[in-house]
């Protein structure tokens, strides 16, 4: 996901350089919050979410195997639809859903401008 790694690079960091957990934060009125994290040392989630009776939920919530400039998604979740969806694959989860990654970078490219993150920024929290 082309998206999510221009948006580590205008916050300052790489993939490589983030720390496992860090976790980048934004948030809109209009839209899901957004964050990516690392959450392993060549994995990546990027998830849009919102909280429901306590509960987080994702809307969605893609994980992605990093390898150089290669990005595979082997976990989806998504909360939002009926029934709800949860895939994984470490061998990467196949065409429909990198489909569906491409049109959501599209929806995020739209909802969170790279060129107007400060407006949108949260927090940076490093665990």
């Amino acid at each position: 996901m082309e998206y999510a790694k221009e948006l580590i690079e205008k916050e300052g960091f790489s993939v490589e350089q983030l720390e496992r957990q860090t976790i980048l934060k934004y948030s809109s009125s209009i839209y899901y919050d957004l964050s990516v994290t690392k959450c392993g040392k060549n994995q990546v989630r990027v998830m849009q979410s919102y909280v429901q009776n306590g509960d987080l939920m994702s809307a969605p919530e893609v994980e992605f195997g990093v390898s150089g400039s290669e990005w595979t998604p082997i976990r989806y979740v998504n909360h939002e639809v009926r029934p709800q969806v949860y895939e994984y694959n470490k061998e990467g989860l196949g065409d429909s859903v990198e489909e569906f990654v491409e049109m959501w970078e599209s929806n995020l490219r739209g909802q969170y401008p790279l060129d107007s993150l400060d407006q949108y920024r949260e927090d940076i929290i490093e665990l």
